[in-house]
């Protein structure tokens, strides 16, 4: 391994920072600088229990398979630690697009912009990437601490002069220095290496000029912002079924778990249904058939105004979810795969949990705005249905492509438990819709061919020429599961 030549500057800078970010009560930082991991770990060990986004490559299908089986990083997650960390946000990075208002990364564009606000940041700065710091700052004017490395390499055919850049922070945008160091390797004495942080009383954390309308920038001195709480939205069509190997219909009891765990969960339940809930504590927005999720979508944003929990009917939520409430930050779009469970032989009214599902989503948790947004531009495709497959992957899509931060949630321990059974739809239906799917995804990069940057051009490298039809809509689903952060 090739040692780091910035971890030491990088360790005492990053003490400072983190010193910074507690005396100003800043909670959401950008990290675009190497070693995301090892940056991340010490800036939490340091104190920093914010919101974190780190720009991170996860182009390697083998690791992003991994990771949806908890297994990237080794048995530690050492490598990967924000795989458990709610508050710990993946940006993926693509190739060089510069999508409009998109946060800048060290090696090209994130896939969407970064729809947040933002106190701190911290950046390395090459030849290549010295042009993204005064569209950082100008898109984020609230962004009062910074943590920067810089590498001057003399035979590069662009120098970077650490004391221009100096003087342009501190003379025309008002930084204050905390801490200023130079270095150099024995090894390559003319090469010069540069941490500093910086500091400045900005503006109240103001919302960059193209956010929506988000929830109102968490002032300084506040707790870290938090989702205090939801309310719960599904479809329930009436009773379910679900037998054990011996004949024993336990559809019942599963349903009522499911339903207690609705109720334990959000302040509200609301069943968005044809048919009428079976429990008078669940409120219901009837439908004239199984609804469309356009309709779901509709019913949320008539019915609350708050965070909404889009949940499948036979979803039971564990505790373990509604623990994590106060550590999901409200600007994060959220969703996460269930978990199956099968009747214990031994004790058949009891459940066991096998494996996480990993091809299908089955909760979602939705910023208020994120709601008006998609209803708005009316970009859902309207012939998806509860019960229906692939909708579930289009609502994180849309999330990246509206430019919400987006983590998919972890499932250890299991946050969401579904009771297995036989697919409910054809061979033929999951074809259908995963072409109707594919026509989403070619809508999105007709009209804004930067959006979704990277991840398109990644689950188009997944197709060959040999492949039939079926084929390229099971790549497809395939890509998905694996690339989306």
């Amino acid at each position: 391994m090739i040692p780091d030549a910035f971890a030491g500057l990088r360790d005492r800078a990053t003490s400072v920072f983190a010193a910074s970010l507690a005396r100003l009560a800043i909670h959401r930082v950008l990290d675009l600088g190497s070693a995301p991991a090892s940056f991340g770990v010490a800036l939490r060990e340091k104190g920093f229990d914010g919101v974190l986004f780190s720009a991170v490559t996860l182009s390697d299908e083998a690791e992003a398979r991994a990771r949806l089986s908890g297994n990237l990083g080794g048995p530690s997650g050492r490598e990967r630690p924000w795989l458990h960390d709610p508050r710990w946000v993946v940006l993926r990075r693509g190739k060089p697009s510069n999508p409009p208002n998109a946060a800048p990364s060290s090696d090209g564009a994130f896939d969407s912009a970064l729809a947040t606000e933002l106190g701190g940041a911290r950046v390395k700065l090459t030849s290549m990437t010295s042009g993204v710091l005064e569209p950082l700052l100008r898109d984020h004017p609230g962004l009062a601490v910074l943590q920067l490395e810089l590498e001057d390499d003399p035979t590069g055919s662009a120098r970077l002069d650490p004391w221009a850049l100096d003087a342009w922070l501190v003379r025309k945008l008002g930084f204050e220095r905390a801490h200023v160091e130079l270095s150099s390797a024995a090894a390559e004495p003319k090469t010069l290496r540069f941490a500093a942080v910086y500091h400045r009383d900005a503006p109240t954390l103001a919302r960059p000029p193209f956010a929506s309308e988000s929830a109102a920038p968490s002032p300084r001195g506040a707790a870290n912002p938090e989702i205090t709480q939801v309310d719960v939205f599904t479809s329930l069509g009436g009773p379910i079924v679900r037998m054990t190997r011996d004949g024993i219909d336990l559809g019942a009891r599963w349903q009522h778990l499911c339903l207690t765990s609705f109720l334990q969960t959000g302040a509200r339940v609301i069943s968005v249904s044809e048919v009428a809930p079976p429990l008078a504590e669940i409120a219901w927005h009837q439908t004239p058939a199984k609804p469309k999720l356009v309709e779901v979508l509709a019913a949320i944003e008539s019915t609350t105004t708050g965070h909404a929990i889009l949940v499948n009917g036979d979803i039971s939520l564990t505790p373990a979810l509604k623990a994590q409430l106060p550590r999901l930050d409200p600007a994060v779009f959220y969703y996460g795969n269930r978990t199956e469970v099968e009747a214990d032989a031994s004790d058949p009214p009891q459940f066991l949990p096998t494996s996480p599902y990993e091809y299908g989503f089955d909760y979602f948790f939705m910023p208020p705005n994120f709601i008006r947004a998609v209803n708005r531009l009316g970009e859902f495709p309207d012939s998806f249905r509860v019960g229906e497959p692939w909708w579930d992957y289009v609502l994180p899509l849309l999330a990246l492509s509206l430019g919400y931060p987006t983590k998919r949630l972890g499932a250890d321990p299991p946050l969401a438990l579904h009771c297995s059974h036989k697919a409910r739809y054809s061979a033929t239906n999951w074809i259908e819709h995963g072409v109707r799917f594919v026509e989403f995804l070619n809508a999105v990069e007709a009209t804004s061919p930067t959006r979704l940057g990277s991840l398109l051009r990644e689950i188009a490298a997944r197709f060959n020429e040999t492949m039939t039809p079926v084929d390229r809509i099971n790549a497809v689903a395939r890509a998905v599961v694996t690339f989306l952060p």
